[in-house]
C-alpha cells in the first residue's frame, strides 16, 4: 500500500488530496481546498516571477536545463501579501507526513502539444532531437520551454508517431519555487490532461482500445485521446462547465 499526496493547482480554489493506493483500489484519506489570494488567481500568481523567501532566489534552474542566466524581463512579486506565498505550506501542515510520493497538477498556461514523426521510439533518442524537430514547426523560440516527447505507436516500418508537450520554463520554475518554499519536492509535475492520461492505470481492464477522456471544470474542458491504448493527443477547450448548455457543447 502506498500513500500519495496530490496538489491540484489547476483549479480555483486549489485542492490537496491524500490518497491510499493498494493495487487498483484508491481511497481518499483527507481533502482540503484553499485559495492563495482573494484577488489573485493561481494562474496570475504563477505568471509572475516568484522568489523563495527562505532562499532569496529562484528555484534551481539546472533541473530545467536553463543554465545560470536569469530572465531579466520577468516581474518580481512586490504587490502580493506574503501570506499568499506561504498558504500552501500552512495547508500541508494539516496533513500527516505519511505519503511517499507527491503529484502537482499545474494550470495549462501557454501549454502546447503536437505530434511529430521520428525514425525511432526510445526516449533517449527522442530527447536528443525533439527540440530541433519542434523548432522547425512552431513560430517561436523553444529555448524557454520545457519540451517532453514520448512515442505513441509506429506509423510504418520506418517512422513512429511521437506526442510532444511544451510548457514555459518560467512557469515550471515558479511551480518548483512555490513548492520548495512550502517544504515540498514534487515527485511528478503534470497537467490536467496528464492526470487524465493516468486514469487507465487504475482500471486497465476497462480502458482498452481507443477512447477519449474528458474533464469538464469551471476553468476549462480537458480532452485526452488514446489510440490502441496509447495517448495520442491532448487538448484544452476554452469551454467552462458552468451550465448544462456548456457541457452539451463539449460532448455533443
Amino acid at each position: 500500500m502506498e500513500q500519495v499526496l496530490s496538489i491540484d493547482l489547476s483549479t480555483e480554489p486549489a485542492h490537496v488530496v491524500l490518497t491510499s493506493i493498494d493495487q487498483n483500489k484508491i481511497e481518499i484519506l483527507q481533502h482540503r481546498s484553499f485559495s492563495f489570494d482573494k484577488e489573485l488567481s493561481i494562474t496570475s500568481l504563477l505568471e509572475r516571477s516568484i522568489t523563495d523567501p527562505q532562499k532569496n532566489g529562484t528555484a534551481d534552474e539546472s533541473l530545467l536545463g536553463t543554465g545560470n542566466n536569469q530572465d531579466q524581463s520577468t516581474i518580481e512579486i512586490t504587490d502580493i501579501d506574503s501570506s499568499s506565498l506561504t498558504k500552501l505550506a500552512e495547508v500541508l501542515q494539516e496533513f500527516p507526513q505519511t505519503w511517499t510520493n507527491s503529484v502537482v497538477i499545474i494550470p495549462m498556461l501557454e501549454y502546447l502539444s503536437l505530434n511529430v514523426s521520428l525514425p525511432f521510439s526510445d526516449a533517449k533518442n527522442i530527447n536528443k532531437i525533439v527540440d530541433l524537430e519542434v523548432q522547425d514547426i512552431v513560430p517561436f523560440e523553444v529555448d524557454e520551454f520545457v519540451v517532453e516527447g514520448h512515442s505513441v505507436f509506429p506509423l510504418n516500418t520506418n517512422l513512429f508517431d511521437v506526442h510532444v508537450s511544451l510548457a514555459p520554463k518560467k512557469f515550471i520554475r515558479n511551480i518548483l519555487t512555490l513548492c520548495r518554499s512550502s517544504g515540498l519536492e514534487p515527485s511528478i509535475i503534470t497537467t490536467p490532461c496528464g492526470s487524465l492520461a493516468a486514469l487507465p492505470l487504475a482500471a486497465p481492464d476497462y480502458f482498452q482500445g481507443s477512447y477519449a477522456l474528458i474533464s469538464i471544470t469551471n476553468e476549462a474542458t480537458y480532452l485526452t485521446i488514446a489510440i490502441d491504448g496509447n495517448i495520442r493527443c491532448d487538448k484544452v477547450i476554452p469551454i467552462r462547465g458552468e451550465s448544462a448548455a456548456d457541457i452539451a457543447l463539449v460532448i455533443g
